[in-house]
């Protein structure tokens, strides 16, 4: 039961640090931010590096009901990543 406890709270710590600010900061910088996400849940602070230095996309224009659609759809993503993770763990356990 400890097991599960430790998964669930690293999960959720690598969600918050890694895969929530590099969604915000490539949304921002009007990069696909479900991508970016899920990448900086798989490399953690070396992405996070990378989009910050990332220069912004100024000539692609995207309009606001596309960036939330962009949003909504990485937001499932990370959602969909956390679930998958707990459902392991269930199963295994």
């Amino acid at each position: 039961m400890m097991i599960f406890v430790i998964i669930t709270i690293s999960v959720l710590v690598s969600t918050i640090l890694f895969g929530l600010p590099c969604l915000f900061l490539a949304e921002r910088k009007n990069r696909d931010g479900g991508a970016w996400a899920i990448w900086g849940l798989l490399f953690g602070l070396v992405t996070l590096i990378y989009i910050l230095v990332l220069p912004s996309r100024h000539g692609d224009n995207i309009s606001k009901i596309q960036r939330d659609n962009n949003f909504m759809r990485a937001m499932m993503v990370l959602f969909g990543y956390m679930a998958i993770i707990y459902l392991v763990i269930i199963i295994s356990y």
